[in-house]
């Protein structure tokens, strides 16, 4: 739900489509799970080696986060595809399938705390890994998930999604123009709901930053803005997948950017993030030219 320039500059317009989505998802349903990774990881470097403008923009957003990665951002493709492939096989997937890829649960008294709480809480997340595998986690903890994203290229493609979202629990509240959405947004966490976004890519007229470790990092100001006037928490959010499975870390809530400044607010944030990032650089989906 943020960005700078085109968000989708760096996708092949041509299948970035539903009706590409829906045969790759019929694809998934015929084919074993490792067949589709292998795929996924070798389209992936294909699209790499073909488009060295967006590789090289990849690059260069990746290693904000990790100042020493060793990489081309070929790897961050694969890793890509890989994801895809997932995306789709278990988007068709019965639910004790699912379970099985499912890994580690780090930090989770804390969604439960926030839950309990009444108050809701914003679950902040980045371009990271299988993020939307969390909403299937949150809904079998009887904690349903509302996903602000900004619209897709087309409008049935936008549909396709939110079913997709749908299938796991989640409702799909779309940000763009209208600021009323927002309005609607805040109810949502009033009334005790989790509301997930991407933050790392931010508006210019929402970023704050922050310098954490040598580098200069930014996130979008949103999340403090909606916490705040709703009286809910901010908990760090990350997916990541190792040895086959996905594990899920929920951090601790951010402090009051009221007392700690919104910049000492998103230090937090990254210092909470960036060793999951660091540990597996190829995970993180941060294609989009930054400012």
């Amino acid at each position: 739900m943020s960005g700078a320039g085109d968000p989708y500059a760096h996708v092949a317009r041509a299948f970035y489509r539903a009706r590409w989505f829906e045969r790759a998802m019929a694809t998934a349903r015929v084919l074993p799970r490792g067949v589709l990774a292998a795929a996924g990881r070798a389209s992936g470097r294909a699209y790499a080696r073909r488009h060295a403008e967006h590789r090289a923009v990849t690059l260069a957003n990746l290693r904000r986060l990790v100042p020493d990665y060793p990489g081309d951002g070929a790897g961050v493709y694969a890793s890509f595809g890989e994801t895809l492939a997932d995306y789709f096989h278990l988007g068709h997937a019965a639910d004790e399938a699912i379970e099985r890829v499912v890994g580690e649960r780090r930090g989770f008294e804390h969604l439960h705390r926030a839950w309990e709480g009444g108050k809701g809480a914003v679950l902040a997340n980045l371009h990271f890994s299988f993020f939307e595998l969390g909403g299937w986690v949150m809904k079998h903890l009887g904690m349903p998930v509302v996903v602000l994203t900004r619209p897709e290229p087309e409008p049935e493609l936008s549909r396709w999604r939110a079913e997709f979202r749908a299938r796991w629990g989640m409702e799909t509240i779309e940000v763009g123009a209208d600021p009323f959405v927002l309005l609607e947004v805040l109810q949502r966490l009033k009334s005790g709901q989790m509301v997930a976004m991407l933050v790392d890519r931010p508006l210019p007229q929402h970023r704050v930053e922050s310098r954490v470790e040598g580098s200069v990092l930014a996130c979008s100001n949103l999340m403090f803005q909606l916490a705040a006037k709703a009286g809910a928490p901010i908990l760090p959010m990350a997916v990541w997948r190792e040895g086959g499975h996905y594990h899920f870390h929920a951090g601790a809530p951010l402090p009051d950017p009221r007392q700690a400044g919104q910049s000492g607010a998103a230090e937090v944030f990254w210092r909470d993030l960036l060793p999951l990032v660091r540990a597996h650089p190829e995970q993180y989906y941060g294609f989009e030219a930054l400012p």
